[in-house]
């Protein structure tokens, strides 16, 4: 935040912050229909915002975002919406909190639930150092369910130093809030009487000297209170002040309490009430709709996505027992379609790891269940995908969406470790290319007896090269490789339809012979394929990370049949070698930008591939 900015803020009156906030509201909606991003939850959030940069003082107090779905007006606020052209683009604003971007962003996380924990450990660091800023952490109620989260309400008990915590309560997650924790919120949102009535009481009782007496018994009359009125909350029971439910929409009580829970010597919680999508109708009335949005405020195509929910329901006409699981994402993962036509579906909320664990309880007594999850969520559930699923073989089913590259959302939500891990545990994976590919994998994946992991890209895959030349080709098995071109002296392996895309292209403009395989089996490999080709210069792509990855897997596949001497990366040697190349990213931070720069940057980009390919065919 420009301090000037900071300090003005400090000098207005509550109906200049009214036309201050109306002002961000504009600007996060002409943002958002420029350049996409986070819509609704940033609407909803940003009287909050204003009252805080207006009660605390940045960047030397600190404010920690869950995520950073609620942190436009933040930005806005902090003077870096000048370049709305950059925004979410290549070198641009991030769409997320970036500490690299701004020292007034305090931390940098992608995934929700990690705030409340973060922000406790800065103020043990502050307390360790003597310092004196405050801290504050701004919290979705859908965050507020993850497991994280309650873990560190609980290490909070005991804790004697400021920390405000303010639970942005817009009973949404992505989807509709579910779940026992969104029931409790609700429930103190309706049984607000009791602040009021302790208040009343507490004014009763000082009036008289028998009324004194029984407030110094303190206890029993606050018990007695709470009872008749509901103040019993799951905040107080462990440990931490509750303030609320206020409207998080009116700035006179915003600053008043947020003023007042800025001088209080333990951790607080401020429960806020807000509307998601405020001040926008379409998104009022929608907010899961536009949740995420594209630019002209419209709603990203995703072809797989789309056709999931389809390809589920019909496999669940035949097999009763599918389930699908979800968390909070049942929107973004294609479950509508399959719930309309009457598929069981289970919310979870923002608990990937309960996903799982629910998943191999499920498959454990004979159920079918099907995991949804983004590629970067599913990471967190990495111990149960090991402990509870691989280790006994049960045949969970997980549907791995915006798998690789994910384009304007960034290096937090990067789907390019999924291979790896996923690899590393055993389980199958499958990568198809077109839809008609997908319904295969499905199948497979829901009728096999062990683990197998589907994952596959966003966006609109028609409009990618190679794409309709691949699905005008003959079905074939989805556990094998499918030559796509011929040719005589390389070969390109390449995994999706983003990267088969790559492959062709670069094959074409090439001036060689490169035949290109769609790798739909990523593990296990085709080891009838790789022995066939093994004299020929190969290249493998991949939307992921090198290290661990599928051509990785294709280095230790040749390795171990010592037929292959060297392996190397495309931009650096691993083993000085000439025979193998691996377009993959070597980088584990992957920036915001189109999905073309981002394959541009990990050095899969048509030209680049077939520049290389070139010059490993003339060294052989």
């Amino acid at each position: 935040m420009r301090k000037d900015v900071g300090k003005a803020l400090k000098q207005m009156s509550i109906s200049e912050l009214k036309g201050l906030s109306s002002a961000v509201r504009e600007e996060i909606i002409s943002v958002a229909d420029k350049r996409g991003g986070h819509l609704s939850a940033n609407l909803g959030a940003v009287e909050l915002t204003v009252a805080l940069h207006r009660c605390f003082s940045l960047p030397e107090d600190k404010i920690v975002f869950d995520v950073g779905h609620q942190c436009y007006a933040h930005k806005i606020l902090s003077g870096r919406m000048d370049d709305t052209e950059r925004f979410r683009a290549s070198g641009g604003i991030s769409g997320f909190c970036d500490p690299e971007e701004s020292e007034y962003d305090a931390y940098g996380s992608g995934h929700a639930g990690s705030a409340i924990a973060a922000a406790y450990g800065m103020c043990l660091a502050r307390d360790a150092k003597g310092e004196d800023g405050k801290i504050v952490c701004v919290v979705g109620d859908g965050a507020l369910a993850s497991g994280e989260s309650l873990e560190a309400l609980n290490a909070l008990s005991g804790y004697n130093g400021q920390l405000l915590i303010v639970v942005n309560d817009n009973g949404m997650a992505i989807s509709v809030g579910k779940g026992g924790l969104y029931r409790h919120l609700s429930a103190l949102t309706i049984k607000r009487g009791y602040a009021s009535a302790k208040s009343g009481w507490k004014k009763f009782l000082g009036k008289t000297a028998p009324g004194r007496g029984l407030m110094k018994c303190g206890s029993g009359v606050k018990h007695f209170i709470k009872r008749i009125t509901g103040g019993d909350n799951m905040f107080e029971q462990m440990g931490v002040k509750y303030i609320g439910p206020i409207n998080g929409h009116d700035l006179k009580p915003l600053v008043k309490v947020f003023g007042d829970a800025a001088s209080y010597g333990r951790p607080v919680v401020v429960h806020v009430r807000t509307v998601k999508g405020k001040g926008c109708p379409e998104a009022e009335k929608d907010p899961e709709f536009y949740h995420g949005v594209g630019p002209g405020l419209t709603k990203p195509v995703n072809t797989f996505s789309e056709a999931l929910g389809e390809i589920l329901a019909d496999i669940s006409e035949k097999n009763p027992s599918v389930r699908a699981i979800t968390a909070a994402m049942e929107e973004g993962t294609g479950l509508k379609a399959f719930e309309k036509r009457g598929g069981k579906v289970i919310d979870v909320g923002i608990c990937e790891q309960t996903a799982v664990s629910l998943a191999s309880g499920m498959a454990a007594r004979g159920l079918r269940p099907a995991v949804c999850i983004y590629s970067t969520f599913l990471q967190r559930a990495f111990d149960q995908i090991q402990q509870e699923v691989c280790l006994f073989r049960l045949p969970v089913a997980f549907f791995v969406d915006r798998a690789g590259f994910v384009g304007a959302d960034g290096k937090t939500h990067q789907g390019l470790f999924d291979i790896a891990y996923m690899r590393t545990l055993g389980v199958k994976i499958l990568a198809p290319s077109a839809v008609g590919e997908l319904r295969q994998a499905a199948e497979y994946a829901l009728s096999s007896d062990s683990p197998v992991a589907v994952r596959y890209c966003n966006g609109d895959i028609r409009g990618l090269d190679g794409v309709k030349a691949v699905e005008a080709l003959p079905q074939h098995p989805i556990d094998k490789w499918q030559l796509v071109r011929e040719g005589r002296e390389g070969v390109l392996l390449a995994v999706g339809p983003r990267c088969l895309g790559v492959a062709l292209k670069a094959a074409e403009i090439s001036g060689r012979s490169i035949a290109v395989y769609n790798c739909t089996s990523v593990n296990p490999l085709d080891g009838e394929v790789l022995l066939k080709i093994g004299s020929k210069a190969i290249g493998t792509l991949e939307e992921g990370v090198a290290a661990g990855g599928f051509g990785a897997s294709v280095a230790e596949f040749y390795a171990e049949k010592n037929s292959m001497a060297d392996v190397r990366t495309s931009s650096s040697p691993v083993w000085g070698g000439r025979r193998l190349l691996i377009f993959a990213s070597e980088n584990l931070s992957v920036g915001q930008g189109t999905i073309g720069e981002q394959m541009e940057f990990a050095g899969l980009s048509p030209s680049r591939v077939a520049e290389k390919m070139v010059e490993l065919i003339k060294q052989r």
